[in-house]
């Protein structure tokens, strides 16, 4: 909408229009106004005599200056100026100081109403030598106006998207910033088609009905003219005619249920949009059956649910949109049969009896369905532990993969769900977890590190395992008589770490931790001694020493042993410390063990004493 303030014409006006061109006449000829008399003036007069300075506008009740000047000559003493205002009294005023060269005054005028008012000057001269007292006048026209209001208009329509052939009404808001405007009158058009005026209310509104527009869109201008006090102000605003359309539909003479669907497609015109919008479908009386979108030209109305019967008249209602009226289609009796009743079948599941893995290998189940009809969900259970449940693919057959469990036998139950068309089914399986996993390799390849190299009964260790593969499974054993320690999956490094405690009934003696990567066979090991309830000696880390001058008065300290790195412990695995059946321990009993134990408690401790020794000894210097 464009909204523009502009001094319309209007009949109205005619006449202040008139005066304004007679003053601005008045102004041009200023010989012809400015002088009504002047007598006894010398003929070498280079300026007039009387002059009067004014704005050629006024503003009714608002004070204006003039200025009145008299040329006061010697020879032609100015004695006293007459001054007048249309509709106001006259003043006279006398020159204390003749022939000064000037005589000027100034005087405030208001005038009361608006037109053409005259300003008049009369310069009295004194008598000279015995003449006659020569007199000059002069009169100026002033345009005295009321001072304006700035309006607006706004133009809206009712209602805004007409339908075809239908009716518009243009509504035209004429305000100021103090309201609604009460009075002038609003002119309405279209292009060059002036359509009428309507005088605006109390409301400040001006209407105009437009019948029976053609589909498109219409720019209506809508221009008020104001008033004395008012000033004109010009507005349009675009309103559009919908296009007719019609409705074609495709409904079913005759339909068995839950298959019931109906379609509806406006008919689209040439140089309009697309149709969008919705349609309502109904029957018999107008009993409404759904409602459906238009997407891409098409209403599409699914009815499954639709009660078996006879539906008399089934139509379509398109509700029309911005570019397109509303129309409705022809009517269809529809028949809908009752739905036939199909029994749920036994789909054909095949399931292994039997899976076996290692315990650092994931099982993976294969699954196998018919073509038609299929359940939908599968379900793995052990006893009630639901392990996991997956969606059935739409073809093909479905692997499952099974969370690692402890090594020992598992028995599973695969269950697919019930659907209208099939029925449930159960069928077990047996699985069996091996011990580790097979190495790859006869020598370790990989690395391992322990939290203590000691550890008795009900004490944790923590584990980090390096080198293996990103998430691949690594299981944790203690050998020679195989406990199963637990496991973990290995991080984007390839670092598995796993905190356990030492189970019960674990030998005492010498034994070697295993971890062994489920995917890569990759492994490393390294040795652990279990005591009866021993404390756990953490061996020091050994830092090299830094040789360092000895300031005086310093006391000579010893080697200190730092305490190992701590190491963040993993999740410890539900079946960490199960036991695995197995041979004996092998030579790494306790008698050995024990003897081991001696020895490296003598080499630490005579290494530490050669270490201490030296440092001491350099320190002492």
């Amino acid at each position: 909408m464009r909204t523009r303030r502009t001094q319309a014409p209007h009949p109205s006006r005619r006449r202040t229009e008139g005066l304004r061109r007679l003053a601005a006449a008045a102004l041009a000829l200023p010989l012809a106004l400015g002088t009504l008399a002047a007598t006894a003036l010398p003929a070498t007069a280079d300026e007039d005599p009387a002059t009067i300075s004014h704005s050629q506008e006024a503003i009714v009740g608002v004070a204006s200056t003039a200025s009145f000047t008299c040329v006061d000559r010697a020879d032609q003493p100015v004695a006293s100026a007459l001054w007048q205002a249309e509709g106001q009294p006259s003043q006279r005023v006398d020159n204390p100081a003749q022939g000064g060269g000037y005589f000027t005054f100034s005087r405030d005028v208001t005038f009361d109403a608006s037109g053409m008012p005259m300003l008049s000057l009369t310069c009295e001269y004194a008598s000279v030598a015995g003449t006659t007292p020569p007199s000059n006048s002069t009169n100026v026209l002033v345009h005295v106006r009321y001072e304006t209001v700035a309006t607006d208009t706004a133009v809206s329509f009712t209602p805004e998207r007409v339908e075809p052939g239908g009716d518009v009404t243009v509504s035209a808001k004429v305000t100021t910033t103090s309201g609604p405007v009460t009075e002038g009158t609003v002119n309405f058009s279209i292009g060059a088609l002036e359509l009428g005026g309507r005088d605006v209310g109390v409301d400040g509104v001006a209407t105009w009905t437009i019948p029976g527009l053609a589909p498109g869109a219409y720019t209506v201008e809508a221009a008020y003219y104001g008033t004395e006090i008012l000033e004109a102000s010009v507005s349009d605003a675009t309103v559009w005619v919908k296009t007719p359309t019609t409705v074609t539909t495709v409904v079913p003479d005759m339909v068995r249920a839950p298959h019931t669907v109906l379609r509806a497609t406006p008919v689209p015109v040439s140089g309009f949009p697309a149709p969008t919008g919705t349609v309502t479908f109904r029957y018999s009386e107008g009993a409404i059956l759904g409602t459906a979108t238009v997407v891409a030209g098409e209403a599409v109305l699914e009815l499954p649910g639709l009660a078996p019967g006879v539906y008399d008249d089934v139509y379509a209602v398109y509700s029309g949109d911005g570019s397109y009226g509303g129309a409705s289609s022809g009517r269809t009796t529809m028949t809908v049969n009752p739905a036939l009743v199909v029994p749920p079948v036994d789909p054909t599941v095949t399931v292994p009896a039997t899976v076996t893995t290692t315990v650092a290998t994931p099982a993976t189940i294969t699954i196998g369905f018919p073509t038609s009809p299929r359940p939908t969900t599968v379900t793995v259970t052990e006893g009630d532990a639901l392990l996991l449940e997956v969606p059935v693919p739409e073809t093909g057959d479905l692997t499952v993969v099974v969370p690692v469990l402890a090594p020992g036998t598992h028995d599973l139950v695969v269950r697919t769900g019930a659907t209208k068309a099939v029925n449930a089914t159960a069928s077990p399986v047996r699985l069996t977890v091996g011990g580790e996993p097979v190495k790859d390799s006869p020598t370790p390849d990989a690395d391992l590190t322990g939290s203590t190299t000691q550890l008795s009964v009900g004490q944790q260790i923590t584990l980090v395992a390096r080198d293996f593969e990103p998430f691949e499974t690594v299981a944790f054993y203690l050998h020679s008589d195989p406990v199963f320690f637990g496991v973990a999956e290995a991080d984007a490094e390839g670092t598995a770490r796993l905190t356990v405690a030492l189970p019960a009934g674990t030998p005492d003696g010498l034994h070697h931790v295993q971890a062994t990567g489920g995917t890569s066979g990759r492994w490393a090991e390294i040795p652990l001694t279990v005591t009866s309830g021993a404390e756990v000696v953490t061996p020091p880390v050994v830092i090299p020493v830094v040789t360092e001058p000895v300031v005086a008065g310093t006391p000579a300290v010893g080697p200190a042993a730092l305490p190992a790195a701590a190491v963040t412990p993993a999740v410890t695995s539900p079946t960490a410390g199960v036991r695995v059946p197995s041979a004996r321990l092998a030579s790494t009993g306790a008698q050995t063990g024990s003897a081991l134990l001696l020895v490296s408690v003598l080499l630490g401790s005579g290494a530490a004493l050669v270490v201490g020794r030296r440092r001491f000894a350099y320190r002492t210097v």
